[in-house]
This record gives C-alpha cells, sequence and structure tokens, in this order.
C-alpha cells in the first residue's frame, strides 16, 4: 500500500550525516539553504564504528580515545557554526554502523529529511560512507535528498528550486512521490514536471490514465497537476533521459519514488539511480513509497 503524501510539505527536522569531508560540506550547505527556508532544526551526526578490543599490530598504536575526542570536538565546532549563523543545530556523536544508527537516529527523533553526498563513482554505493549507505535508503521512511558531484553548490542563502521534475513509472500504486514532488514545487512554487520514460523494448509503465485517477485522489484540489505530465518515449535509458531532461531545463531538483516489498524497489532501480545520482545537474530526492 502507497504511503500516503502529506497535505503539505513539513521539513521541520533535516538530518545530516556527516565525516568532515568536502562532499559532507556540500550536503550540509543544501541543509541549510533547505533549514533556511523552513525554519528547520538540524541534527549532525557523525558515525563512529565500536572501539576494537583486539591488540593493534606491532609497530601501530592509534589512541582511540583521543581520536574520539577529537571528532566531538570537530562536531561540536560545526553546530555552534551553524547556530552563529542563527540556525538551530544539535551536533550527535553515535556509535555503530550507519546502516543501523542513521535509520534509527531519523526515527527516534522524527526527521522530515536526510541530506547525504556522494562521490557517485559508483552510485548508491559510494555515498558518504560506503556500501553501509544503501541501507539508509532502503531502511529509512522519510525522504532522502542525495547530493551528486555534479550538483552546484548550494550557495549561502535559503534554497529555492525553480524548477522540479519528478521521474515515475506510472504505476498507480506510486503516486506517492508525483504528489510529494508536486506539493514541494507548489510551497516553492516552482516549475513543475512530471516524466515518464517509456523505453521502446518494453512498457514498464501501468498506463497514463491510471496514473491520473490515482494521481488526483492524492491531489483532488490540485488538478493542474496531471496537467502537467511529460511524456516521453526514449530509445536509451530511463536514466539519460531523467539527466537530460533536468540539465535542458535547467532543473535545480529531481525526485524519484522507491518502492517497498520487492527487490527492484530495494535497491531503487539500481541501473536507473547509480546514474542519476552520479550525473544529475541537481539534487535528487528519494521518496519511500
Amino acid at each position: 500500500m502507497a504511503t500516503l503524501a502529506p497535505a503539505r510539505i513539513v521539513m521541520e527536522r533535516i538530518l545530516v550525516p556527516i565525516d568532515f569531508s568536502d562532499i559532507s560540506e556540500r550536503a550540509l550547505d543544501y541543509a541549510k539553504g533547505i533549514a533556511r527556508y523552513y525554519g528547520s532544526k538540524i541534527f549532525l551526526a557523525h558515525v563512529d564504528r565500536p572501539i576494537n578490543p583486539v591488540a593493534p599490530a606491532e609497530g601501530i598504536w592509534i589512541d582511540e580515545a583521543a581520536e574520539q575526542q577529537r571528532v566531538e570536538e570537530m562536531l561540536e565546532e560545526y553546530g555552534a557554526e551553524l547556530r552563529s549563523e542563527g540556525l538551530r543545530a544539535q551536533s550527535i556523536s553515535l556509535c555503530g554502523t550507519v546502516r543501523e544508527q542513521i535509520p534509527a537516529l531519523a526515527s527516534n527523533e522524527r526527521v522530515d529529511l536526510i541530506v547525504l553526498g556522494t562521490h557517485g563513482r559508483r552510485g548508491v554505493e559510494r555515498v558518504l560512507f560506503g556500501s553501509e549507505s544503501e541501507a539508509v535508503l532502503r531502511n529509512t521512511k522519510c525522504p532522502v535528498l542525495i547530493v551528486g558531484p555534479a550538483a552546484p553548490s548550494a550557495g549561502e542563502t535559503a534554497w529555492h528550486p525553480k524548477d522540479i521534475i519528478c521521474a515515475s513509472d506510472l504505476d498507480p500504486a506510486s503516486t506517492a512521490s508525483a504528489a510529494y514532488a508536486f506539493l514541494l514545487a507548489r510551497a516553492y512554487k516552482s516549475r513543475f514536471t512530471l516524466l515518464y520514460v517509456e523505453e521502446s523494448e518494453k512498457k514498464n509503465g501501468a498506463g497514463v490514465e491510471p496514473f491520473k485517477k490515482a494521481l488526483k485522489a492524492f491531489l483532488p484540489e490540485a488538478q493542474e497537476a496531471t496537467g502537467a505530465l511529460f511524456i516521453e518515449t526514449a530509445k536509451g535509458s530511463v536514466s539519460s533521459a531523467i539527466v537530460n531532461l533536468a540539465k535542458d531545463q535547467h532543473s535545480d531538483l529531481i525526485v524519484m519514488g522507491a518502492h517497498d516489498g520487492s527487490a527492484a524497489g530495494t535497491h531503487f532501480w539500481p541501473r536507473v539511480t547509480a546514474k542519476v545520482f552520479a550525473e544529475a545537474p541537481c539534487p535528487v530526492m528519494v521518496f519511500r513509497q
């Protein structure tokens, strides 16, 4: 059963996993821009693995307690800097694995959005701390914003996307992501395009009319949402069509749905998302159906 889209977009609490790299810094900049627009609170989270009880190899010594103290001080400095900019921020140091700690923190703090940076060299598998972060995408119920290597810097003002694309397979069960994207576009007064790419080899959508009917049920007060449907027949890959449209329209955000309960959904259309994350000229938001 599809997750119901909210009546309005709420982003009161934003979680940013951070490893102090340039990649996570770029993600943090987007989180700051969103927080400025919505007045959100930012949770900065760093995950350290448990201290290894096994003695290190001879000649190698790492003072893990001192290193943990250093990380916590850096994390607190990040939080203090955000607060000095007028933002609400809380620094959280966690011990364990990313795949366990980040989804748990998101659930416990009722987070509305997670913002992650990615290298994009191997798509999902290179998000922040490596393959563990694929589990963050699978196990987190809130939307996740992926800031890939081709996305521009967020700047120092409130983030205000002017053009939003929602990529859809036209499955009536996936209308929640389209409704969410439409409401987001309406909140920002952005141009909204609902994109379906019909591959020449197969029809991977259930059809336009059933999808429109389902979308109207989600957005009965916004009939114009279905009028913005953009249909493209692509001989190449779906990912190329999404990326190319975003480039042509100078889009600021791509929204993609992720399904529960199937192998394809678990891996977020792996052949599609890996390339989109790596090449999109803007951030990509993954919305759990």
